[in-house]
């Protein structure tokens, strides 16, 4: 060094002062430093190469805007010191508060937070200007902003222009320099993370001895470290700007809170002087608030949300305050609406826990019903369910919907019921359920009861179809038993409708008990059921037992005629078996049937009956002939010894004698008239029949005429 520093006096006593030796060094370095000879690397000096020194000029002549300065600093401080934290915890109500972060009054990355932290630095045009006197009164204009006011660095200004402008040179320069530049490069790099390194250890520092100021005020924060001093100031600065912070008392889970609350079996009226309910302050503020802004129109829950989270509040999380919300609307102080449509509970419990939905909940104080119209509800609950009905409203409301939910619970009920067919009241059960469910869809309590009472007229009428409805389908005292009577009735007398319509009587009582069946509202006249019932059965009864008798007579007749040939043939029990069992079958019918024209049918299958039996006992009898004959035949006989003796015939064994059958019908045999209109008529057609009875006769044949 002593060769580059000329300025030393060669009788230059050794005596000399230190310090100014030393200050005379450190001159003389600096000027070195600016003819770019040596290079400073915080307290090391080093000389340069002459390649070294080419790359120092050239470092020298980069230019650095004062924005990226401020930018970098803001970077080290923000990013660097504060490790990107952006919210502290409260101390004493244990929530997270977001920040903006400032720099020499430009904000760093995003600035939409009620509160702000905000550095003035040395690099500010008029840092000089910021005494005390102009902090206090810059802090006092902005409420919700703290400001550290940092203390001049040691050559803060001048390394972070280096730091900068060694950054700028090597990305700009890198990849083109030589072999020997590139190792040059790379020195100045490490050096450059050593100079950052340097930079954020004196920032930590100047911010851990900074000057405060807050609501006008300089605040004493003893912390040892840049972290502690941002915690502690924002932890001062949410505790001064929020005067109502403590109204609210933060709950365990205010999320599981706000279901629980919203899921309460009963609506209950807050007392919000009473001190026992939960932060019953907060409630005051927050329904004072809505007894002004939600009064005559509606105020949007996101927009609530954030008025309590700012302001003289800062209440956190927003659950806390959405809670406070859902404990008005349970106690019935507000309505809640979406889409213009007032919320149930039920249906508040998924846009109340979804913070994207608060900006379509809409808010409004609820208006409260007249003691003349709460009377006249009243009065209406007394006639609809013949019970006393609560004085208060949110209780009158309650008991209307529990009753007319079990309205609604039993015509679900019969529904099924009045859906088959001939069953009365669909109508009336899909009238009443469609009227039940738009009056229990309006949630708020004053609409529920005006329109209860708008319709009055129209509920007292409802009143009287699901009186008659229950009177008809109770299971235990109803009528519907009384109705299927009547169903089951008219079903077993359908088949003989035509005939019991010849009676007079019986046709005037079948005709009422139809028109009773036939009729939506029947309820009145259901008494007339049973007596029209006995007249109508009577009479079918009596015609059936006629009926059957007749057909039973011929059936029997049809029975004895195959049960005499049986016996001609000396038949075996599997033959009679076979030849009798669709007769005695048919006959079966015949007794248990019931419908005249299928008594009709069956008289008329006997006659078919009857000759597949005979057919069946003729080719039996045909068989028995066969076997005689073939029994009838001569064998040849031997004697002891062998010898053969003539065929001696056996006696041929007597065949019984069974006729075959021919029918004639005697509506077949015509004259070639279709009508006989003379004397001559019936003589020809007496000849024609005799003729063919006769044949028959003549072949050995037995005659059956139909």
């Amino acid at each position: 060094i002593p060769r580059y520093v000329d300025t030393f006096e060669e009788e230059e006593e050794i005596d000399i002062d230190k310090l100014v030796l030393k200050q005379r060094i450190q001159e003389s370095l600096v000027r070195l430093e600016k003819q770019n000879l040596v290079s400073r690397n915080g307290d090391e000096w080093m000389f340069l190469t002459h390649e070294e020194q080419d790359i120092a000029r050239e470092i020298s002549h980069e230019v650095i805007s004062s924005s990226e300065l401020s930018r970098t600093l803001a970077e080290l401080v923000f990013e660097e010191v504060w490790k990107s934290q952006t919210k502290v915890r409260h101390k004493n109500s244990k929530a997270d508060y977001e920040f903006n972060r400032l720099l020499d009054g430009k904000p760093w990355k995003s600035t939409h937070h009620e509160l702000s932290l905000e550095l003035i630095t040395e690099l500010h045009d008029e840092y000089p200007l910021y005494t005390e006197a102009k902090c206090r009164l810059y802090s006092s204009g902005n409420p919700s902003r703290i400001i550290l006011r940092l203390n001049q660095g040691e050559r803060l200004y001048e390394e972070l222009q280096t730091y900068l402008k060694i950054e700028q040179f090597i990305q700009s320069k890198y990849d083109n320099a030589s072999p020997t530049g590139r190792k040059i490069l790379t020195f100045k790099k490490d050096e450059n993370r050593e100079r950052k390194e340097r930079l954020r250890f004196q920032l930590e520092r100047l911010i851990v001895t900074t000057d405060i100021y807050a609501l006008g005020e300089q605040v004493q924060i003893k912390a040892a470290g840049s972290q502690a001093i941002l915690e502690e100031a924002i932890n001062y600065l949410v505790s001064n700007s929020y005067t109502k912070l403590a109204y609210l008392k933060p709950t365990a889970n205010a999320f599981t809170e706000i279901s629980a609350v919203l899921s309460a079996d009963s609506v209950q009226q807050l007392n919000l002087g009473n001190g026992d309910i939960p932060n019953h302050l907060a409630l005051k503020e927050v329904s004072e608030y809505l007894k002004i802004k939600a009064s005559h129109s509606a105020v949007v829950l996101e927009d609530v949300v954030k008025y309590f989270s700012g302001n003289t509040y800062g209440w956190k999380p927003e659950w806390e305050i959405v809670l406070l919300v859902a404990r008005l609307f349970m106690a019935g102080e507000i309505t809640l609406m979406m889409d213009s449509t007032p919320l149930s509970p039920a249906a508040a419990l998924e846009p109340l826990s979804k913070s994207q939905k608060f900006k379509f909940v809409s808010i409004l104080k609820r208006k409260k019903t007249g003691t003349l119209e709460l009377n006249q509800a009243r009065n209406l609950y007394k006639d609809l369910f013949t019970n006393l009905a609560p004085e208060e409203e949110d209780a009158l409301v309650a008991a209307y919907r529990s009753k007319l939910n079990d309205w609604d619970k039993l015509l679900t009920v019969y529904a099924p019921l009045a859906n088959q067919p001939h069953y009365p009241g669909k109508t009336a059960i899909d009238g009443l359920q469609s009227r039940i469910k738009k009056q229990l869809a309006i949630q708020d309590s004053a609409a529920f009861i005006e329109a209860l009472l708008k319709q009055k007229e129209d509920w007292r009428d409802a009143e009287e179809e699901y009186h008659d409805l229950t009177g008809f389908y109770d299971k235990d005292k109803g009528q519907i038993l009384t109705w299927r009577r009547l169903l089951s009735g008219l079903m077993a007398v359908k088949d003989n409708r035509e005939k019991l319509l010849e009676d007079a009587k019986v046709a005037n009582a079948l005709h009422q008990l139809e028109k009773i069946r036939d009729n939506l509202s029947p309820y009145g006249t259901i008494n007339q059921i049973e007596s029209l019932l006995a007249t109508v059965e009577s009479a079918n009864h009596a015609l059936v037992e006629e009926k059957r008798k007749h057909a039973l007579e011929r059936v029997d007749a049809h029975i004895a005629t195959v049960q005499t040939d049986l016996e001609q043939i000396n038949a075996e029990p599997m033959l009679r078996n076979k030849a009798l069992l669709g007769l005695q079958q048919l006959r079966i019918k015949v007794e248990t049937s019931n419908s005249i024209p299928t008594i009709f049918y069956l008289q008329n299958q006997a006659l078919e009956l009857m000759d597949t039996a005979q057919d069946i006992i003729q080719k039996a009898h045909e068989e028995q002939l066969k076997a005689i004959a073939k029994s009838s035949v001569a064998l040849p006989k031997t004697d002891n010894l062998g010898a053969t003796t003539p065929n001696v015939s056996t006696p041929k064994p007597q065949a019984p004698v069974l006729k075959p059958t021919k029918t004639i019908k005697a509506s077949n045999l015509t004259i070639g008239k279709s009508y006989l209109e003379s004397t001559n008529d019936v003589e020809s057609y007496l000849q024609k029949l005799r003729s063919e009875l006769l044949q028959a006769i003549e072949d050995g044949q037995r005659v059956r005429i139909e």
